[in-house]
């Protein structure tokens, strides 16, 4: 019998950490390059997040993802932290899935000392692009393709990635930003990190 994996999809903003992080990199990343005139125009809804995010993935920048990852401490949700920490001494691989980019959320996780085992964020292929909602599911399921997959854990925050966290066996959800899928997981005895 082939080995089995152990899976725990978590979503990155308002799950690990307290914040909406994408829109706020892109402002922090047009503010370190000094590109005034994108930032004023992105702030002003003048120019797209789609136009930004290309010139993001053709010049990474690492030095301002880890300034940006180093950042977010002041927004850690250490009980995440420490559910992800006992998931991984459980044998558990962590999977981030979130429409954030990977620029940033690998520093942040190298930081916290937590060994991620795949990254399924926002880039420039299409199955990753805009990691919301049903998209998510869509980007796990082709991960796990010729995968035997044991267990799967899911985490999150928000009511729009219900599709994944319907996905996976033990569904925990964070308290954050959004009520919705905190009041569903309440009414439907998941577990609550509040």
């Amino acid at each position: 019998m082939e080995n089995q994996i152990k899976l725990a999809y978590v979503d990155f903003c308002h799950t690990v950490v307290t914040k909406y992080t994408l829109g706020d990199y892109i402002r922090f990343y047009l503010l370190e390059k000094k590109k005034f005139l994108s930032y004023f125009l992105f702030r002003f809804k003048l120019l797209s997040i789609e136009n930004i995010l290309i010139h993001i993935f053709n010049n990474q920048d690492i030095s301002i993802a880890k300034k940006y990852a180093e950042s977010l401490d002041k927004h850690i949700n250490f009980d995440v932290i420490k559910l992800l920490k006992n998931l991984i001494d459980n044998d558990f691989k962590i999977v981030i899935v979130s429409a954030g980019i990977e620029v940033y959320i690998k520093p942040f996780f190298e930081r916290q000392n937590i060994e991620i085992y795949n990254y399924l964020t926002t880039n420039n292929d299409p199955i990753y692009q805009y990691l919301y909602g049903k998209q998510k599911i869509k980007a796990i399921k082709t991960f796990e393709m010729d995968m035997s997959i044991s267990t799967r854990v899911g985490i999150s925050d928000h009511i729009s990635d219900m599709p994944m966290l319907e996905y996976c066996q033990r569904k925990i959800a964070v308290k954050g930003g959004n009520k919705s899928l905190y009041n569903f997981a309440k009414l439907n005895n998941w577990e609550v990190i509040e």
